[in-house]
């Protein structure tokens, strides 16, 4: 979800022209109905010294004045901040999440992708040449629940995982939850695992 998202604000930044005017028109409609008049702010001259905390990139008209200095400026700045945020070295551990119950069984997770996030620990692993079939069977043995069984997290994994049929996902919890516990307490903009 992370990724998808810097995707469309990459996009959208690239695209930003097109995007950007119509969310203009649909503004400059919505300002119309209730007659307002979508002027640029007063600008300073270059030798004035009241222009000292805003940018004031040169525009001809409110509609370019607000692409250049604001959505520009804001499509940079968010892309600049879910690059700093979520490096993708500081997700590494993102893949446990995907041994929840709820999320191996809606098939949305990709298990070989998994797999292969999951292979960050393989020194750990006590038989890490199995963890794809290791995967397959968590799956099925997920899926064979009832869906209200389904809403349990990883420190309650824990009790479900017998240590002869999955010594890798047994492994992977337990090297989970404690980071998961340490990070949750950590202060409020800490960004990884952050619940």
């Amino acid at each position: 979800m992370i990724d998808r998202t810097k995707d469309r604000i990459t996009a959208l930044r690239y695209d930003t022209e097109d995007a950007y005017s119509s969310w203009y028109e649909e503004v400059a409609h919505f300002a119309s109905k209730v007659e307002v008049n979508i002027t640029s702010p007063r600008r300073a001259g270059p030798r004035s010294s009241r222009q000292i905390y805003s940018a004031n990139a040169p525009s001809t008209c409110p509609k370019e004045y607000y692409l250049r200095n604001l959505e520009i400026p804001f499509a940079d700045h968010s892309l600049a901040e879910f690059n700093s945020r979520f490096n993708p070295e500081d997700r590494k551990g993102i893949e446990i999440l995907a041994l929840l119950p709820g999320a191996i069984t809606l098939g949305a997770v990709d298990l070989e992708s998994v797999v292969i996030g999951l292979m960050v620990w393989e020194p750990d692993l006590p038989f890490s040449s199995s963890l794809r079939s290791e995967m397959k069977e968590w799956q099925r043995y997920w899926s064979s629940k009832e869906p209200n069984q389904l809403s349990v997290n990883l420190s309650e994994c824990l009790s479900h995982v017998d240590e002869d049929i999955f010594p890798n996902i047994l492994t992977l919890l337990k090297l989970d939850v404690p980071f998961k516990l340490e990070v949750v307490g950590q202060s409020a903009h800490s960004h990884v695992f952050a619940e």
